[in-house]
């Protein structure tokens, strides 16, 4: 219960302190905005901006977890302050250091999807889609597509983790067991389910056919 409600309260404050930042940012007070998101990550985090802003989500979610567990509270305030930053950083026109803020603070919210808490502040499935939406004009990187596929599986949308999935195997290092998996685990969910994630069991079937055959034809190849 105790750490519930630390969850829910960090997650509360940092929502609050969006909305701060978001009234600095209407009035054009760049600035203050990421003076108040700097001092916010400090008291609550012991975090500075450039240092979150040099570390990989990977090395910022691994901060936050002890004994193999994440603190989601901390996790998904980091992100939420990101996306703030990553707002002021396009208002300054740089939108190279606002694309990078975006990237991290996705990949950390996919990273808490699971752990979230019911009835919390911010949910990280709206932050990732949040996200998603201000990350559209760009490319994602390997690591992020993978993520997402994951992350569309968990939620049911079988139709775009298998989209997220592709554009991953077009990267250079991707393994097709993985997709292999990712089409043998749908195919053991009963047909309605599979419709309603929008890939029908005949085109999962195809796509594990498609991926058996390509394995054939690099074996012949060898």
């Amino acid at each position: 219960m105790f750490q519930r409600d630390y969850i829910m309260r960090m997650i509360a404050q940092a929502a609050e302190a969006a909305g701060t930042i978001l009234g600095l940012r209407r009035r054009q007070e760049q600035e203050q905005a990421l003076r108040f998101i700097d001092d916010w990550l400090e008291r609550h985090l012991r975090l500075r901006l450039d240092l979150v802003d040099r570390l990989s989500a990977d090395d910022l979610a691994q901060l936050h977890t002890t004994a193999g567990v994440p603190d989601a509270g901390a996790i998904i305030a980091v992100a939420r302050l990101l996306r703030e930053a990553a707002a002021v950083a396009d208002a300054g026109g740089d939108e190279e250091l606002a694309y990078r803020r975006r990237l991290k603070a996705l990949g950390l919210n996919l990273r808490v999807s699971a752990e979230k808490p019911d009835d919390a502040a911010l949910d990280p499935d709206e932050e990732a889609e949040a996200l998603l939406a201000e990350l559209a004009a760009w490319e994602l990187p390997p690591s992020l597509t993978l993520g997402l596929a994951h992350w569309c599986e968990r939620r049911g949308r079988y139709a775009e983790a298998e989209n997220w999935l592709y554009e991953w195997l077009e990267s250079e290092g991707a393994d097709r067991k993985t997709a292999v998996a990712f089409y043998k685990r749908l195919l053991k969910l009963p047909d309605e389910r599979l419709a309603g994630g929008g890939l029908p069991r005949e085109e999962a079937e195809a796509g594990l056919a498609a991926l058996d055959a390509e394995e054939s034809g690099t074996d012949k190849e060898g």
